[in-house]
């Protein structure tokens, strides 16, 4: 490992933290919201059963909000207007490792 003053001489010492503040501004960036995407409801119940199942949407972003606008960005892309949320085993929505998952479907 080179010592902090060669680091400086050879441009790495910049390139570093220009590298880890590239790291810390993404790990902050907000989930935004697709256009379309806010039509998508995320519901805690079963569906109806004339609703058409998309596909799969999860997140494992450990703010809720975030993790819900990133799943309805899924669902939209997916033709989904709902979502229904899958509970753990301790029966919330909120599994471990802070991930979210839900059901995408299409309800007319």
């Amino acid at each position: 490992m080179l010592p902090l003053k060669q680091l400086k001489n050879k441009g790495l010492y910049a390139w570093m933290n220009n590298l880890l503040l590239v790291i810390a501004l993404t790990a902050c960036t907000p989930a935004v919201l697709q256009p379309g995407a806010n039509r998508v409801m995320i519901i805690n119940q079963s569906v109806a059963s004339d609703c058409d199942f998309k596909g799969m949407a999860s997140s494992n972003l450990t703010n809720q909000q975030g993790a819900f606008i990133q799943m309805q960005n899924q669902a939209s892309q997916l033709g989904g207007n709902r979502i229904a949320l899958i509970p753990n085993q301790e029966g919330n929505n909120l599994s471990s490792g802070n991930a979210f998952a839900g059901k995408i479907y299409y309800c007319p």
